[in-house]
């Protein structure tokens, strides 16, 4: 008889349910079936508990298939005759003590078969969890370069259809269907700029009064425009050479009415400076120190542009270096150009 059907025994001997002799050993029910399935042994307290429950020793408990009256003779080498429990004390112990050696290596060899599946089981968790957790991560970054992808895409598109919408209104209200616009002429004595500006037009006729203007610095020119033939027209305006020149076409209709566009911005300054660059090396003065006839090397850079509409580029014909203290010229020098290219002038003088 095993450990599970001897408690099985003894259990029903004192009617008891599972669930009461788990309630008296201090276990549960599910418990107490699997001691009695042979499936978990109990550990030596709850076998002492299961003992002082039944009323018997704990070697009667423990027992393999010999009557409860008799303590395993054989175990202990009586074969031939009968020995009663109150004789066999000694025996009883040493018997009760191999099946508890015997019962607590079995338990360690459950648990340390246990142990393995439980570690590696531990470790496939970490692991999974580990990479569950990278992948996410991975995820999260995808899915916020998608979000920028696609607000930028977005952007684009957007940005697209407002652009061609603002082309197509343009083109609607328009007034030519093409112009031109260039500089025909410049005095730079008197400053001033001639624009010319040709224009096709989307509607009217030969009597239709054209005129080109030009605003600059809150001040306005006006000139009228002639025909080039069908709805061609064109016109020149002299003005100061300035920046934030704005071009416009007037028309005024058959019933009297003008209407503007603004055509474009020009910014002619530029076309037309000379500009200046130097610097001073300050070699003898840093080796030599500040002597009475102490000169230091400076190098002077003069370049023009060659602007539009001018018959003949610009030239530098004069220059001097002058020299200040306290904001008065206390010496000048001329620079000689007869060395130089008409357009750049460079050369090193010693002051």
């Amino acid at each position: 008889m095993t450990l599970g059907e001897r408690i099985v025994y003894l259990r029903k001997e004192k009617n008891l349910s599972q669930e009461g002799l788990g309630e008296l050993v201090g276990v549960s029910r599910q418990s107490v079936s699997k001691w009695e399935a042979d499936r978990v042994l109990p550990d030596v307290n709850n076998c002492v508990a299961m003992s002082r429950v039944f009323e018997i020793t704990l070697a009667e408990l423990l027992a393999l298939e010999e009557d409860r009256e008799v303590v395993f003779s054989k175990s202990i080498g009586l074969a031939e005759e009968s020995v009663s429990m109150e004789d066999l004390t000694t025996a009883q112990l040493l018997v009760v003590e191999k099946m508890i050696e015997k019962y607590i290596s079995t338990q360690k060899k459950i648990r340390r078969r246990l142990r393995w599946p439980l570690i590696l089981v531990s470790c496939v968790m970490i692991v999974g969890v580990a990479w569950l957790w990278q992948w996410l991560t991975n995820m999260n970054r995808t899915i916020d370069y998608l979000h920028g992808e696609i607000a930028g895409l977005q952007n684009e598109i957007i940005s697209g259809i407002s652009d061609q919408v603002q082309v197509s209104l343009r083109e609607e209200s328009s007034l030519v269907t093409d112009y031109g616009i260039q500089v025909v002429g410049v005095d730079l004595s008197q400053n001033t700029i001639t624009y010319e500006l040709t224009v096709n037009l989307k509607e009217g006729n030969v009597n239709t009064r054209q005129q080109m203007m030009v605003r600059c610095d809150k001040e306005t020119w006006t000139a009228d425009m002639v025909s080039t033939g069908g709805l061609g027209f064109s016109g020149q305006i002299t003005c100061p050479v300035q920046d934030d020149t704005v071009i416009y076409l007037l028309i005024e209709g058959d019933n009297g009415q003008t209407r503007s566009q603004r055509l474009e911005v020009w910014n002619p300054e530029e076309w037309y400076h000379v500009f200046v660059d130097g610097w001073v090396d300050w070699t003898s003065l840093l080796e030599n120190g500040l002597t009475k006839d102490a000169k230091e090397a400076l190098e002077i850079y003069l370049s023009c542009n060659r602007g539009p509409g001018l018959e003949i580029p610009l030239q530098v014909t004069h220059a001097e270096i002058a020299v200040l203290c306290n904001q008065e010229v206390v010496s000048t020098q001329p620079i000689d150009l007869t060395k130089t290219s008409s357009d750049d002038t460079s050369r090193t003088w010693y002051l």
